[in-house]
């Protein structure tokens, strides 16, 4: 799938994504960037809302666990198991979550999983920062459980 076409997909099948008007910046092997708007996800502080900084941060590791299988594995199916989100600074601007590519040993081992017992998981991390800033404001940490449907 291009960007296009995933970020209509995520749009379709999630209607926040849409809502929060997230956008796909960059899919390829090695990271996933999705941006974000303040003026679509403040709260009553007038910052980013914490539910906001989660959800793209799940996204744009969702969209690296997708980009992982796409060959070897398209039709499994991808969902969050666990995550925290450490919220380090208030973010009130435009934001952007990055999600780089885990190590290569974690990526065998989930498609071991899906090829010998039709379910695998991952453990990623994502990072979240201002536009315009390089200090992380938010990190994340999650595992995400895959499986073939029988």
């Amino acid at each position: 799938m291009n960007i296009s076409e995933l970020q209509n997909f995520v749009e379709t099948s999630i209607p926040l994504i849409k809502e929060a008007g997230f956008v796909v910046r960059e899919l390829n092997d090695q990271e996933v960037v999705v941006t974000g708007e303040k003026r679509l996800n403040h709260n009553h502080h007038n910052t980013v809302f914490g539910g906001s900084i989660s959800t793209i941060l799940i996204l744009s590791s969702w969209l690296m666990v997708r980009r992982l299988l796409e060959d070897s594995f398209p039709e499994a199916s991808i969902v969050i198991e666990r995550q925290c989100t450490d919220f380090l600074v208030p973010v009130d601007g435009d934001f952007t979550a990055r999600c780089a590519r885990p190590l290569p040993r974690q990526v065998e081992s989930m498609k071991y999983g899906l090829d010998k017992l039709k379910r695998g998981r991952i453990d990623l991390g994502a990072a979240l920062f201002q536009d315009g800033s390089d200090h992380m404001a938010a990190s994340f940490s999650g595992t995400f459980y895959c499986r073939l449907r029988l």
